[in-house]
């Protein structure tokens, strides 16, 4: 069943959900495309708190024009109706790609999170911090093209509204960085940088590590030495003492790169397949490279 939004959308399925908005596949008669629509509650749109954070995540993605970031194409935040109107990417995210096939291979989250570090420095030399980054934010476009989404809690650095109080902890448990832990108007360009990290290392172990040094320190553990390094000076706690932008750490992601085992030849591209294709249905693990 469709249901229509002003006389121009017609929202399909449902993409994604939280607890103030959900995400629609949507037709838009106007333009003749197919796009995606991040709709609030509507018992919610009345909330000005929540109209002000979704203004901020619009002047976010309007700031940006960038492969690896989900585009915007126009809002419309009044007290019926709050709505963002944006680029459809559905194959998925990295998050759904280590459900599907298991722990992701080295070479390949290296790959994937090279991405991200392309996309979140285009936003931090706009001066926006993200403060939420995911594998579940990290979207798989067309030719599997890595784009970051969901910038609703992200904090631009010119903006002086006081939506983010002092003390106030917003992001996600476990990839969120000490100083963002206790107070997210600290949260800089290096706790997108620690999220990164922390992204990185999950990735290849299937979860969100609970002792990223003892993980990394393993003997026999999934991640490569050639990765120790660069993950840890990523996540170190002193903010300071990380790498002092995304774009450097991208560097050394790449310089490293070749060290990393190749891909098997049956490791599944990050989108998911579309309906006419087979799913990929490898054994347990997944390409991970044989000795």
């Amino acid at each position: 069943m469709h249901t229509r939004l002003s006389e121009r959308f017609t929202l399909g399925a449902v993409l994604g959900q939280g607890g103030t908005a959900t995400v629609y596949r949507a037709y838009d008669s106007l333009h003749d495309r197919t796009v995606a629509i991040k709709l609030i509650h509507p018992p919610l749109a009345r909330s000005r708190t929540l109209r002000s954070r979704m203004e901020v995540e619009a002047k976010a993605l309007l700031l940006l024009d960038h492969p690896n970031v989900v585009g915007l194409y126009e809002h419309q935040l009044d007290t019926d109706q709050a709505y963002l109107v944006m680029e459809l990417v559905d194959g998925g995210n990295l998050s759904t790609w280590v459900a599907r096939h298991g722990v992701m291979p080295p070479r390949r989250a290296v790959q994937a999170i090279l991405q991200v570090c392309a996309g979140v420095t285009s936003a931090h030399t706009r001066g926006i911090v993200h403060r939420d980054l995911k594998p579940q934010n990290m979207l798989i476009g067309p030719d599997d093209t890595v784009k970051v989404a969901d910038f609703g809690i992200a904090r631009l650095l010119s903006d002086h509204s006081g939506l983010t109080r002092t003390g106030l902890t917003m992001g996600t448990t476990g990839y969120m960085a000490p100083e963002q832990l206790q107070d997210a108007k600290r949260a800089d360009h290096r706790a997108d940088i620690f999220a990164i990290g922390v992204s990185l290392c999950a990735l290849m172990i299937g979860r969100i590590p609970r002792n990223l040094a003892a993980t990394l320190n393993h003997p026999a553990g999934p991640v490569p030495e050639a990765l120790h390094w660069p993950l840890t000076r990523a996540t170190l706690d002193e903010p300071d003492h990380r790498w002092s932008s995304v774009e450097r750490m991208a560097r050394a992601l790449r310089a490293i790169e070749d060290e990393l085992p190749p891909l098997r030849a049956d490791c599944p591209p990050l989108r998911l397949p579309r309906p006419e294709e087979p799913a990929h249905t490898p054994t347990v693990p997944t390409c991970v490279p044989t000795d």
